[in-house]
């Protein structure tokens, strides 16, 4: 019986691991981006992440230069 304990201490801990980790590294690839780093937070939102993914995936980011033809 007290194995199973462990076991389950074990999974819940890997898990919460496991989110640290990601909001973590969300939290850098959306300030990279120039947004506010909360916004990482709404990527743990099933529908909303969908949104921010396709914003930040066609959104301009601030390191991109525009390109500028020479007359």
């Amino acid at each position: 019986m007290a194995l199973i304990y462990h076991l389950e201490f074990a999974m819940l801990t890997t898990e919460i691991i496991t989110l640290f980790i990601f909001i973590f590294l969300q939290w850098m690839i959306v300030r990279r981006t120039g947004l506010k780093p909360w916004v990482s937070l709404l990527l743990l939102l099933p529908i909303i992440n969908l949104f921010a993914y396709l914003y930040i995936a066609t959104a301009r980011w601030p390191n991109e230069k525009t390109k500028i033809r020479p007359d």
